[in-house]
């Protein structure tokens, strides 16, 4: 009498075969386990420029997604703007908002963006300075606190419901004069930006934009020389107002 075995029951196989179908049909296509992550960066169109003591900064919304199947760890992020002249002004991230409605930005470390989620803030970019420059501006931005610190203690000793505008001493207006002087650069024209993401072994860029400088934004900006004798514009708390732009993709 011939013995039955589960292998040879055409049943069982038709069973096993709908069950393994139910299971991939419930899965991602298994080309998409071994994709990597992909990063598709863009910017809004609201775009502000501005500066400290002349150095280049400006002020954009970037939205970083992953459309990858894998997270992506974001090391660096930075701002490629080409002058009128053709020059390249790089512009590293150096803080963003965490809320539209922040006062304050946060520092920027590095990041992962998770497969299919979205990285999007209003970021702070400022032009790169060498490690001389960055301690000279520093030294300086502190002398300044100090100085508006004792103005505003000495005051408050005096009279402690009164409100008195510090004012910056001549030599130190006269240095901030003279570093905005040497440094300053926006110009009228039409300049393009790039974002570059850079992660461990991959750099990503989003698409050219362009956008124009008017007269009316460049005599804005070297406007602000005017309030430093007040501390406007020196001190981190006391920013004074950029100059709106409009991107355009090119």
């Amino acid at each position: 009498m011939p013995v039955d075995v589960w292998y040879t029951d055409t049943n069982v196989w038709t069973v096993l075969l709908a069950g393994l179908s139910l299971i991939l049909s419930q899965l991602p296509p298994v080309v998409t386990w071994w994709r990597p992550g992909r990063l598709v960066i863009e910017l809004d169109e609201r775009f502000t420029i501005s500066h400290f003591l002349g150095h280049p900064n400006c002020q954009a919304y970037l939205s970083i997604r992953n459309t990858g199947a894998r997270s992506v760890r974001v090391t660096k992020l930075r701002l490629d703007v080409t002058r009128p002249s053709g020059a390249l002004i790089t512009m590293p991230a150096v803080g963003y908002f965490q809320y539209v409605n922040s006062e304050s930005h946060l520092a920027l470390f590095p990041f992962s963006v998770s497969a299919g989620s979205e990285w999007a803030h209003l970021t702070n970019c400022a032009e790169r300075v060498t490690e001389s420059d960055e301690h000279r501006l520093n030294s300086f931005i502190s002398s300044l606190q100090t100085h508006f610190r004792n103005i505003e203690e000495g005051a408050r000793a005096t009279n402690p419901q009164a409100d008195f505008p510090p004012l910056t001493p001549p030599e130190i207006w006269d240095q901030a004069k003279n570093e905005f002087d040497k440094c300053f650069s926006w110009e009228r024209g039409e300049y393009h930006v790039q974002v570059a993401a850079q992660s461990r072994d991959k750099e990503w860029r989003s698409n050219k934009y362009r956008f124009t400088v008017y007269e009316t934004a460049v005599t804005q900006l070297k406007g602000h020389v005017s309030a430093y004798i007040s501390g406007d514009g020196l001190l981190p708390r006391r920013t004074l107002p950029g100059a709106q732009c409009t991107l355009k993709s090119l």
